[in-house]
């Protein structure tokens, strides 16, 4: 007849801070900062750069060109696009690829933007 030996200690240990792990990356996201950079080449519209902090409706976005640094409001924002209002232009982003849809007046311009994503 053999003895059952209980799971050491450590084992047991181990095992329940990696299930414990494992469940707690999928129930939330953990992201506390996120800084979301479009920079674009050089276009008519003078649009260097569009920044986004804080990816919710309302609120504010910098929008950096060769001569200022003026702000403009989130009016839409899903996963995969921004509605920005700035002055007399809608922009409207595309943030998986940064493509950039400026829509001035009666006309449409297309800028081809790099994405640069840091979170925290």
């Amino acid at each position: 007849m053999s003895i059952k030996r209980p799971p050491s200690s450590a084992f047991v240990t181990a095992s329940v801070f990696l299930g414990g792990c494992f469940l707690l990356s999928g129930c939330f996201s953990m992201e506390r900062f996120r800084h979301e950079k479009y920079s674009c080449a050089s276009n008519r519209l003078d649009i260097r750069e569009v920044i986004i902090r804080n990816a919710k409706q309302g609120a504010e976005v910098r929008v950096i060109s060769s001569q200022a640094e003026e702000k403009g409001t989130i009016s839409a924002i899903s996963k995969e696009q921004a509605v920005i209002v700035h002055g007399q232009r809608n922009l409207n982003v595309d943030r998986k690829t940064g493509n950039i849809t400026v829509l001035v007046k009666n006309r449409y311009h297309r800028l081809n933007c790099e994405v640069s994503l840091f979170t925290l």
